[in-house]
């Protein structure tokens, strides 16, 4: 056999990941968020949809999917629902959209 079958792939940080062996789509990864304020309407948006997220699972509400509100929150915004509620107390957003 040739030399160059043997020899192993370098894998550089800029490389794609490669593609599962199931499906040959690319894995997710996990996305790489830093916490940011973002428009009006949108950030509001944001903090009433946490804020309901953690009343639901605060008062045992099960969601249809069957997980945790605190994984919903995760699916739809990237960001753990724990993460955000620290972000939101810092930039104080609970006054500033009077909720």
């Amino acid at each position: 056999m040739n030399k160059w079958y043997y020899q192993k792939r370098k894998v550089t940080k800029t490389a794609p990941r490669p593609a599962s062996r199931m499906t040959g789509k690319p894995r997710l990864t996990p996305p790489i968020t830093k916490l940011v304020l973002i428009d009006e309407p949108f950030e509001k948006k944001r903090y009433t949809f946490a804020r309901q997220c953690y009343v639901y699972d605060k008062n045992r509400v099960e969601s249809e999917s069957g997980n945790t509100w605190f994984q919903i929150f995760e699916l739809k915004e990237g960001v753990s629902l724990g993460d955000y509620i620290t972000f939101a107390k810092e930039n104080k957003l609970g006054e500033k959209y009077g909720i």
